[in-house]
């Protein structure tokens, strides 16, 4: 079943040869074809008619590793090869399914159970010799004690622990080391004092000491397995001793038993084909969970660690960035080491941003384990970190965004007991669907973070898509004394004498050598700042929450489709692109859902309005009523792409009035955030006249609605409408307190509004410089990896900046699949995706409200996942299968250039990166390197403001495929009339692979090539097509979502392109 996200590099596989290639699951195509294409290669089955199976896939397990390109030749001759012929000896059709599919099969999955593991036994585990060891029985208690204050103790379903079985164990750890263990814990304390000491490192034990390893990893491994088969949507395991540091052969660091390792390995071992993604964000580095996955491809480890050039435990080499793994593993291994302490919530925030959220969405996992340390909390003697104890919510939040929110949290460390019991509890929210606590200001980016996250960058960008910010120089030609610019990743290592001296010491050590402790002044120091942090959690936040409150409030007015076009039907801003929305609600059965409530209508009044409108413009927009339709069609004339009929003006009202009552609702506390289906759209609308299908500017007016009247002080508005919102932008120009980002097609100013103040450098101006953030596209075909790359290289690290009370988004989908304006391929999954992240902003204070969008189907679709993921509820995943387009990579690194000086997460684009680590690292380890500082200068010149081509927002050839609404993009069959033909796709003319290189893409007249190099687009400054040409003869107006109604037939491997194109234009 393939997505159409898949289709660029699916095509040539529809071929006679592999017609017996029947079906690949949505997890078999993540496990499949995408390892191919992403070069993870694990091995996945692949299903044929006969009933036999073959691997898609092995593991690589040469040195180095392959390129992206190379493991997708791979695959697909494998597949070739192994597909042969037809079994009934003639060619056959190959079915391509919807690519909505994802979204479609996400209707019945709501926010399920979480699952609690804890066992009183596992108390009974503690050091007979120092009884003030910081390990102690107390962590549990105290992280108990602290969930049963929240009220979230009852709102879970209690796990079991069990003792772990001698083949599960022995799946990780060699026999004789736990069989070892398990005859230590019955000698004298003094033998199992003496033993510890001299054979292993930081480790005690007494009678209970195994059997509470055991219980851990036994429960761990059920809470696990249940939430793999869906019986929990998620779980956290409440366990000690911790696991991380254990490694095969070898107690280490408190841990006996690597209880997340044997998880994972009993996950694998039921099935093969699972992709788990481990993010371990203990202080210490998880050495031997590193250990036990370094060459496992199915597993992606990051780990971000206190590290200090090894000098911080446990002082090893292989805790350094440049570990990667190795054969099959290579590039799943991702090491964050921190070389200082005291770090920050908005240290982690960006290395999340940054590196494991990037990473982890184009893995794509089936399950993430988290090793869940608290030492990184505020107060802990062991890390000596900052970090608050609600950045563990929105650290645990981010994650449930991957595998359908099948997320298992595992207590690791965390030694000072009050930051522990808060830290634990906010994951737990996180789990059960509350959302995380606002963090307030940031600090600074810490400057030794943001060079160690360029050193990761460095060392993973050969073998993942996901890193192409930040451009490249060539090391051979490297001079750190003129290439400023240029980040020189420093391999250091200090740890050897830290090792020598602990070989030295081994058998001498003292217990209160083994850990740190604080004084009590130091302690009460600590409490006194923890106190002050907590002052910041709101009641309702630690009383309250779940999924069973109101906590989406949506309105919808069937009256505002009065408002049409009576001159044109089927005109796109049409009255059933609210009704398709609703009715998709209702299919969905958000309509009925317990913690949804719906909302009366209204009408604004004309002081709402003025809170950015003229009343020139208000007074002659309240006249339209009194008007005859021939004047309302001479008076829209006047205006830029408006029409008018006698309720156009009552119908605006209902829509800005709607949308208010969701701001009074989310802001009163009545319900957590809201969902406004709402039309006439507003965006365009200026202060002083209607514009672009708009008449007033909703989510501008709600922006001022909740400063004056809901005592917002600041307010995010993220506009991804596939057009520039131009009224919304010189509204709030100058205004310090509304930051205005944008996502659009821009297409160098010949894209619809066509002003040239839609670029990047239009940044504000007065107060308001630097909150104004324009994210240009320059072509067509955006789609999920363009928007996952503006999302966390800039949206969320610039929001958490900014720190919202209010998120308004402007959600137009005219970006979506098969719109026939915006010609881009965002799906439905990614609205949602967007949505999921922005609610750990502003209290999870966010309220959806609809602009463009005009494929009945993908709007319907992509603002229902926008409402479940307003719900809580699990969403499919996003599917990262190619690179990012190169004209999206230079628009974000442009973004960040421009606004690296307003705002301090967006100055990793200011930085080049190696070109080969490989080679760094061999003159690294020759010579001393020299570390470079950052100072670039930033081209702020402007184009006039308010410069603008002239463009249509609809072309005129709309007119001739007005019915086609739905996203059908193959038509019944192609015609030489109609300018195509079919043509060999094995080879490009210049001999390049065209399965490795490149994909297809309609646009109206012509077929874009994009090769990741270079981007083929029309040369016309004036106007852009809008409409596929195969839509010119089809009737195709059905509302229904199947979007490729034919199968498509080949005898041989062919591709469709236009034979239209001028000789002299860019082609394949």
């Amino acid at each position: 079943t393939y997505s159409h996200s898949h289709l660029p590099y699916i095509f040539p596989f529809i071929h006679s040869s592999i017609h017996p290639f029947i079906r690949v699951s949505l997890s078999g195509i993540s496990s499949g074809i995408s390892s191919g294409i992403s070069a993870h290669c694990r091995p996945s089955l692949l299903v044929y008619r006969d009933g036999t199976t073959m691997s898609a896939s092995s593991p690589q397990s040469s040195k180095g590793s392959p390129s992206r390109l190379q493991a997708l030749k791979a695959a697909k001759k494998a597949a070739l090869k192994a597909g042969g012929g037809s079994p009934h000896g003639s060619p056959s059709s190959e079915i391509v399914r919807d690519p909505f599919e994802k979204a479609l099969e996400a209707k019945s999955v709501i926010h399920g159970n979480t699952g609690l593991m804890v066992d009183g036994a596992m108390r009974l585990h503690r050091n007979p010799w120092d009884a003030e060891h910081i390990e102690s029985p107390e962590r549990l208690a105290v992280v108990e004690a602290r969930i049963r204050e929240w009220g979230l103790w009852d709102r879970c379903i209690m796990s079991p622990a069990r003792l772990a079985t001698p083949a599960e164990i022995e799946r990780v750890h060699t026999a004789q080391h736990w069989a070892q263990l398990e005859a230590l814990g019955q000698q004298s304390v003094e033998s199992i004092r003496q033993t510890c000491q001299q054979q292993f490192q930081t480790i005690y034990m007494n009678e209970d000491s195994m059997r509470a390893a055991r219980l851990a990893a036994g429960g761990f491994i059920d809470l696990v397995q249940a939430i793999s088969q869906g019986r929990w949507q998620n779980g956290m395991a409440l366990v000690r001793p911790p696991g991380h540091h254990a490694m095969k052969a070898e107690a280490n660091g408190f841990c006996l038993l690597n209880t997340v390792a044997i998880a994972a390995q009993d996950a694998l071992h039921r099935d093969p084909h699972k992709k788990i993604l481990i993010v371990d964000f203990d202080v210490h580095h998880g050495q031997g969970t590193q250990q036990l996955f370094y060459e496992d491809p199915r597993v992606l480890f990051m780990s971000m660690h206190r590290y200090e050039s090894g000098e911080f435990c446990p002082h090893l080499r292989e805790s350094q960035f440049d570990y990667i793994g190795q054969l099959a593993g290579q590039g799943f291994n991702v090491n964050i080491p921190l070389n200082e302490k005291h770090l920050h919530d908005v240290d982690y925030l960006n290395i999340f941003h940054q590196i494991v959220l990037p990473l982890a969405y184009e893995f794509e996992p089936s399950l993430v384990l988290v090793s869940a340390g608290f030492d990184a909390a505020l107060g802990c003697p062991e890390g000596e970190m900052c970090l608050t104890p609600p950045v563990f919510g929105h650290m645990v939040q981010s994650l449930m965004s991957l595998a359908y929110g099948n997320v298992a949290v595992l207590l690791e460390g965390g030694y000072f007991l009050e930051s522990l019991a808060d830290g634990a509890a906010f994951a737990l929210k996180a789990l059960l669907g509350d959302d995380p606590v606002r963090l307030g200001p940031m600090d600074p980016l810490n400057e030794s973070v943001f060079e160690s996250i360029l050193n990761v960058i460095s060392a993973h960008r050969d073998h993942w898509t996901m890193f192409p910010v930040q451009e490249e120089y060539n090391i051979s030609d490297y001079d750190p004394s003129t290439s400023e610019d240029c980040h020189e990743p420093l391999i250091l290592y200090r740890g050897d004498s830290y090792l020598e001296a602990r070989a030295l010491n081994m058998g001498k050590t003292e217990p209160e050598d083994c850990y740190a402790k604080h004084t009590p002044e130091k302690h009460a120091e600590l409490m006194a700042q923890l106190t002050e942090i907590r002052k910041t959690y709101p009641n309702e936040t630690l009383t309250s929450g779940g999924m069973d409150i109101k906590r989406v409030a949506l309105t919808f007015d069937e009256l505002m489709t009065r408002h049409s076009n009576l001159e044109e039907p089927n005109h796109p801003e049409r009255p059933g692109r609210v009704l398709n929305i609703y009715k998709s609600h209702d299919k969905f059965g958000l309509l009925d859902r317990s913690n949804l409530t719906h909302l009366p209508s209204r009408r604004a009044t004309a002081e709402e309005i003025f809170l950015c409108h003229d009343a020139a413009h208000y007074e002659a927009m309240s006249q339209i009523p009194e008007k005859t339709q021939d004047e309302l069609e001479s008076l829209a004339g006047s205006f830029d792409s408006i029409y008018m009929n006698p309720d156009t003006f009552d119908c605006a009202l209902l829509s800005c009035g709607n949308l208010l009552n969701v701001v009074d609702a989310v802001m009163d506390g009545r319900a957590k955030k809201g969902v406004a289906i709402i039309r006439p759209p507003g965006h365009h609308a200026e202060s002083d006249e209607p514009c672009g299908f708009c008449l007033f500017n909703n989510v501008a007016i709600a922006a001022k609605y909740a400063i004056e009247y809901q005592q917002a002080k600041r307010v995010l508005i993220l506009d991804w409408d596939v057009h520039h919102g131009n009224g919304i932008q010189n509204m709030f120009y100058d205004n310090p307190n509304v930051l205005y980002i944008s996502l659009h097609r821009f297409d160098n100013g010949t894209f619809f509004p066509s002003r040239m103040d839609a670029n990047y450098d239009y940044c504000g101006e007065n107060q308001g410089e630097g909150f104004n953030i324009n994210i240009p596209w320059n072509g067509a075909g955006m789609g999920d990896p363009e928007y996952s790359l503006a999302l966390f290289n800039i949206i969320l690290p610039v929001g958490y900046e900014f720190n919202p009370d209010l998120v308004l988004i402007s959600a137009g989908f005219d970006a979506a699949q098969g719109d026939p304006l915006g010609k881009c391929c965002v799906t439905p999954e990614m609205y949602g995706h967007f949505v999921h992240h922005l609610q750990r902003l502003a209290q999870g204070r966010v309220i959806v409200a609809l602009e463009g969008g005009y494929n009945l189907n993908s709007i319907a679709l992509s603002m229902t996942m926008c409402t479940k993921a307003l719900l809580g509820d699990p969403l499919p995943p996003v599917s990262i299968l190619k690179r990012p387009k190169t004209s999206a990579v230079e628009s974000i690194r442009n973004v960040m250039r421009t606004h690296a000086r307003y705002w301090d997460s967006l100055k990793f684009g200011l930085k080049k990166v190696p070109d080969s680590f490989e080679e760094l690292k061999v003159q690294a380890y020759s010579s001393p390197t020299k570390k470079v500082t950052q100072q670039i200068p930033i081209d702020m010149s402007k184009s006039p403001h308010g410069a603008k081509f002239e463009s249509l927002y609809i072309p005129s050839e709309y007119g001739h495929f007005s019915d086609c609404h739905t996203v059908n993009t193959i038509s019944s069959s192609a015609h030489s009339s109609d300018g195509i033909q079919l043509v060999d796709s094995k080879r490009r003319p210049d001999g390049g692979d065209s399965l490795a290189s490149n994909f297809l893409t309609t646009s109206l007249g012509n077929l874009q090539l994009d090769n990741s190099t270079s981007e083929a687009t029309r040369t016309s400054p004036s106007r852009t097509d809008y409409y596929p040409f195969q839509f010119g003869n089809n009737n195709y107006s059905s509302p229904s979502v199947n979007t490729i109604t034919k199968t498509v037939r080949t005898n041989s491997s062919c591709a469709v392109v236009d034979t239209t194109k001028k000789t002299d234009e860019p082609s394949s």
